[in-house]
């Protein structure tokens, strides 16, 4: 028998002994590929006695003002008292008997699942980092153009080379080159007498994706936003770091709207920055719950959300300007046309502000300086508890000043990130020893153990199955955004989704179809040519098949700097500019073969020959295999495992079964019976590498703590946690 101890933000709690407690891990189900799971416990009770009531703070009784249930708790599991995991503990409910507490119901979750607790639906708008000066730049043409030619270096704790660059992407025009044609006006990029050439204005910049990982780690780190934040996220180098270049080389197109950046008529805008408090007149210095970071300031949602007011002014001499006010990203309040000094959001006629975290733009047709006073009030019932005044200010240009973070697309943080950990097949664990969230390919994760445990003495040998490893008669691996003109074009011709792949092995297998979709735009890219003479120049073009400009899903692809032809770049309708090297849009990291982001090996569109690294070859293609593996077999026991194996067994080891090779599908452990169901994968390459030299028990401290051992069966659904 294991003895289990659960300790809840440091208090240990006191368990029922006679309680069934199990925990389920998994990294990667065979079943469900496409989703990454984190440990979890199946829902158990724990007594409402008073070292809990203290914990839970009487959560039963609502007139006590205490435990906060809708977020999760910072907690440990140990066994026989040596820490076994970190995580989260969620409470469920509470039970009642003759109006007194009675029990606890509540949940404990491992650390991976904090990315879904502490993002939320926060939108890329909302990271602040995006939106720091280094981030930002007047978007004119001698601005655009220097971007087309060189990235913006920026520094965000490291230097980023090329952190903003200006690919030749275009919003609404069909470029095309021509030594033959000279006509004024015209979107023809050979350099001529005449004026004619690409706009400007076509043109829009993209950000490398790397930056985003920063700016997510940056903001959802616990130092700088302590009330919002219960654990930072901070992703370990394995994966995103600037040596792996299919990653690295990474951009998203900063397309938030159809047409031009400035659309005819809108006016330039500022982030209000430096959100500073200048003091409390009621209370403390601070309001529990509020922060600030840079041009944000944060209301945590552990505070009691509908007690928030906000009252905000602007000093201003401007005669027409606009206010915004953003909130978790997305506007909450405008108000328009507006002169000179304003009261613009009144707590005396307002609503409640609610959490979240909140910044302001002000946009206006003129270069103008504004200072912004904000206070926030917090009342209990009636009475008014805290009062904090803090200011702000800005600048607004004359020339359009671009803010990244106002014009990433509209994606949220988490759907962002599933979509990267789909297309590279990632998947991630928590370090209990560097607090990082480790994130590595599939085939990485599974090869970097070397250890194994020979369990066969552990097996219940009274029952075993073998299934079937295949789930799925076919795998289909695509893009949601493929509506543009060059892609509905590849569809219509070949009768097949580009860059798509659908894998099913050649056989007709029984079962269903699984999809692995990424939530981005994936464009067809068109090589111009020069007559019959192939040019350096590429470009992509934003509409649909109806040659409208088109919004689409975020575009992610490969700028590839290049040179040869010169292409004309248009200032204004009387300006053209020679450029002899220009970012050119791909979907591979290079103009020769070299890894892609399709899922299917394509004829490349600047060289028109096969590109096989695709996504699927470099980071699928082995894990499916197996899975199809005519000899492959998901293989079901259970097993008394000792606490030795228990405390070091990682997800990635391997198990030996009478000389049999296994990978670990999942595991479920009974704490109370120390009974534990495997599901593993037989390995059929590595029979004959794999050596037994890890029961490691002498190592481990043999003392157990017992407890009762009547097995009470608790809520039986299986949860799965997907990032």
């Amino acid at each position: 028998m294991i003895g289990l101890q659960l300790y809840i933000e440091g208090e240990q709690v006191e368990l029922f002994k006679d309680e069934s407690v199990t925990l389920t891990q998994s990294i990667q189900d065979v079943l469900d590929i496409a989703k990454i799971f984190a440990d979890f416990s199946r829902t158990f009770s724990v007594p409402a006695s008073k070292t809990n009531n203290k914990i839970f703070k009487h959560f039963y009784n609502s007139s006590i003002d205490g435990f906060d249930a809708r977020t999760k708790k910072e907690a440990e599991l140990h066994l026989n008292y040596k820490l076994f995991k970190k995580g989260k503990i969620k409470l469920e409910s509470a039970d009642l008997n003759n109006n007194k507490g009675k029990t606890y119901k509540i949940t404990f979750y491992g650390n991976t699942v904090d990315l879904k607790d502490v993002i939320g639906d926060d939108k890329l708008s909302v990271l602040d980092l995006l939106s720091t000066s280094e981030l930002q730049f007047s978007y004119n043409a001698t601005n655009v153009i220097a971007y087309l030619q060189d990235g913006k270096d920026i520094y965000i704790g490291e230097k980023v080379d090329d952190a903003l660059i200006v690919p030749l992407i275009t919003h609404t025009d069909r470029l095309y080159y021509s030594s033959s044609e000279n006509t004024a006006g015209s979107f023809n990029l050979h350099v001529g007498s005449n004026v004619h050439g690409v706009l400007y204005e076509q043109l829009k910049p993209a950000l490398r994706v790397h930056v985003i990982i920063k700016a997510i780690e940056n903001f959802y780190n616990k130092e700088n936003r302590p009330n919002d934040v219960s654990k930072s996220i901070k992703f370990s180098n394995d994966f995103f770091v600037s040596t792996n270049e299919p990653y690295y080389n990474l951009y998203m197109w900063l397309h938030k709207k159809k047409g031009n950046v400035k659309a005819d008529g809108e006016t330039s805008s500022a982030r209000v920055s430096s959100q500073v408090p200048t003091g409390a007149t009621v209370g403390a210095t601070a309001i529990n719950g509020l922060t600030f970071s840079g041009d944000h300031f944060s209301l945590g949602s552990q505070a009691q959300i509908k007690d928030y007011k906000l009252k905000i002014e602007v000093e201003t001499t401007s005669t027409d300007y606009d206010f915004f006010i953003f909130r978790n990203g997305e506007l909450f309040f405008s108000q328009l046309g507006l002169s000179g000094n304003q009261v613009v959001f009144n707590y005396d006629t307002m609503d409640d502000i609610g959490a979240g975290t909140f910044y302001y733009n002000i946009s206006s047709g003129s270069a103008t300086a504004y200072t912004v006073k904000s206070i926030v009030k917090r009342f209990r019932g009636q009475t008014e508890k805290d009062v904090i005044s803090f200011a702000g200010s800005c600048s607004v240009a004359a020339d359009f000043n671009f803010i990244t973070g106002d014009q990433v697309p509209d994606i949220g943080v988490l759907e962002f990130l599933t979509g990267l950990f789909k297309m590279f097949n990632l998947t991630a664990y928590f370090d209990e020893l560097t607090e990082e969230i480790i994130v590595t390919p599939l085939d990485t994760f599974y090869s970097s153990s070397t250890a194994s445990y020979d369990i066969t003495e552990h097996l219940d040998k009274r029952s075993s199955q073998i299934e079937s490893l295949l789930p799925y008669k076919e795998i289909d691996f695509k893009y949601s955004g493929l509506e543009t003109f060059f892609a509905e074009d590849h569809l219509q011709r070949f009768y097949k989704e580009w860059g798509s792949e659908k894998y099913n092995a050649g056989a007709k297998y029984d079962g269903g179809t699984y999809e692995v979709e990424l939530p981005f735009e994936h464009q067809k890219y068109e090589r111009l040519y020069n007559g019959s003479t192939a040019t350096s120049a590429q470009f992509g073009w934003s509409v649909n098949k109806d040659q409208e400009s088109t919004i689409g899903l975020p575009l992610l692809f490969y700028p590839i700097k290049n040179s040869g032809d010169n292409i004309a770049v248009l200032s204004d309708t009387a300006t053209q500019t020679s450029v002899s090297n220009y970012y050119i849009p791909s979907n591979s990291t290079a103009i020769t073969d070299s890894k892609n982001i399709n899922f299917f090996a394509e004829f490349n569109e600047y060289t028109g020959t096969v590109f096989n690294k695709t996504l699927f070859d470099q980071y699928y293609k082995n894990y499916i295999l197996e899975t199809f593996d005519l000899k492959r077999r998901l293989t079901k026991v259970k097993a008394y495992l000792p606490i030795s194996i228990i405390l070091n067994l990682k997800l990635q080891d391997k198990l030996i079964i009478f000389d049999n090779v296994y990978k670990i599908n999942k595991i479920t452990t009974n704490f109370e019976t120390s009974l534990s169901s495997l599901e593993l994968i037989n390995v059929v390459s590595d029979l004959s590498v794999i050596d037994n030299d890890n029961e490691l028990a002498t190592t481990i401290d043999k003392a157990f703590v017992t407890i009762d051992s009547t097995n009470v069966t608790i809520d039986t659904v299986d949860l799965s946690i997907g990032i």
